[in-house]
């Protein structure tokens, strides 16, 4: 499919000289209807998408507080933040707005007081084969009262097959600049300073000669230094500033996760789980170091490599659906294998590690009522404890060694809870349903809130700062 240019649509006041050059309109001169033939589609924002707040005075967010990208600051899914609290009411945590954005599984980025995810307008699959392709959207929101900030619309496949479909790929942010992934491959770099104006595109189908997955590209991008990683088939890296490719990797079928980045030594390394292997590679200039095969049940490895370092040593976790989990000793440039087993099998979500304990949705089982959150020991490779309840949920984990650590986990049904990272029980600390329908996304902690959404698109932001929990 040839390369949409992103229509932008502003909600605030714009700036008269952009308004030819980055397709931008301020809300108070709506453009007219655009040309269904367009190569460009530009669609106003409408009422029903902006966030709905209750009355609320916005405060300065904490740098050390904001969750840039997918698995948070470090990719890890660890947020060093602890002034939150799990003393809520029966009734869960206090709303301070939800917004509608769209179909998928984007998750949300928090940067500098602004909340980035993806949603897409609903189509029907027979339409889609037809070529009438509705609009993905990448929104910006005031992270405090969801106040609707700007809106940027190109057309895209929704790619509903056995799932919902939409965006799979979560927003990162790096200063200035927000970049995306759609689910057919339209990668974007935008400015948030200047509105979210499109400062540079590629299509990652023709630009790395690969197709598009059964699911859709759904990895999300890293940045590292100057370059934009991302796993699309071939493992690329980008210039970040100009989209120009600086390496590439052979071709591999490309897995649903995110890459991650790693050192040793003084040397950066990218570690990235396809649907063909374990894949690690030089992120100076993308030559690989070593691999091993690793396949899964109908291709979906939909999860990223796990990277401790510890006494020296680095180790890599990975697990799929149905194919167990391993662990590999990362010893001068090879992959040695330490252990691999079927007591762990994270379908969708990524486990966390914190103090050799890996928590995690075993997903090994597709049927929500026969998955567990499980403690799974990191060394040993063996289950500590397992909990059922979650579904195919997904989780993060929050806190310091001083503070104690506490994972937020959405069930697939909606339901958040805070559970205590304790590898001797589990202990449930709070629970409340905050969402209904599907829900695969993981949350987002940034500046005492919890951001959770739905398959649907429904999307709400939870108050569990200490100072005003209700």
């Amino acid at each position: 499919m040839p390369m949409n240019r992103a229509g932008c649509k502003l909600t605030i006041v714009a700036i008269a000289a952009w308004l030819c050059s980055a397709g931008c309109f301020s809300a108070a001169a709506e453009p007219a209807s655009p040309d269904p033939a367009s190569a460009t589609t530009v669609r106003p924002a409408a009422s029903s998408k902006a966030g709905h707040a209750e009355s609320s005075v916005a405060i300065a967010p904490k740098p050390d507080h904001d969750w840039p990208m997918w698995r948070g600051p470090e990719g890890t899914g660890i947020s060093s933040e602890t002034d939150w609290t799990s003393d809520w009411p029966a009734t869960g945590p206090k709303q301070l707005w939800s917004a509608e954005v769209g179909t998928g599984f984007s998750s949300c980025a928090i940067v500098a007081g602004r909340l980035y995810t993806l949603g897409h307008e609903p189509n029907s699959p027979e339409k889609e084969k037809a070529g009438q392709l509705t609009l993905d959207t990448v929104w910006c929101f005031d992270a405090a009262t969801g106040r609707h900030i700007w809106r940027c619309d190109y057309r895209c496949k929704q790619v509903a097959d056995l799932n919902e479909g939409g965006p799979g790929a979560t927003p990162t942010v790096d200063g200035d600049r927000v970049y995306t992934i759609s689910k057919e491959g339209q990668l974007f770099c935008f400015d948030t300073a200047r509105q979210g104006r499109a400062v540079w595109e590629q299509e990652l189908q023709s630009l790395l000669d690969v197709p598009m997955p059964e699911w859709g590209f759904s990895g999300s991008p890293r940045v590292l230094g100057n370059l934009l990683i991302v796993d699309a088939g071939r493992t690329v890296a980008l210039d970040k500033l100009t989209g120009a490719v600086v390496w590439k990797t052979g071709k591999y079928r490309p897995g649903y996760g995110t890459p991650t980045i790693f050192s040793v030594g003084g040397q950066s390394y990218v570690a990235v789980l396809n649907n063909d292997a374990l894949l690690v590679v030089r992120a100076g200039d993308g030559s690989e170091v070593d691999h091993v095969k690793w396949e899964t049940e109908y291709v979906t490895t939909a999860v990223s490599p796990i990277v401790r370092q510890k006494d020296g040593q680095t180790s890599i976790f990975i697990s799929g659906f149905r194919a167990g989990c391993a662990l590999f000793d990362f010893k001068d440039g090879k992959l040695v294998a330490r252990y691999r087993n079927k007591a762990m099998s994270n379908q969708l979500c990524t486990s966390v590690l914190w103090h050799d304990v890996l928590y995690g949705i075993d997903g090994a089982n597709s049927a929500p009522s026969q998955c567990k959150l499980i403690a799974f020991d990191f060394d040993a490779g063996k289950v500590l404890w397992k909990e059922r309840g979650w579904g195919l949920g997904s989780l993060l984990l929050a806190g310091d060694k001083q503070a104690g650590a506490r994972l937020i986990v959405l069930s697939d049904a909606g339901r958040l809870g805070v559970v205590a990272a304790d590898p001797k029980a589990y202990r449930l600390l709070a629970s409340a349903q905050v969402l209904d329908g599907k829900c695969w996304t993981m949350p987002a902690l940034a500046d005492g809130r919890i951001y959770c959404r739905n398959t649907a698109g429904h999307l709400v932001c939870l108050d569990v700062s200490k100072a005003d929990a209700r």
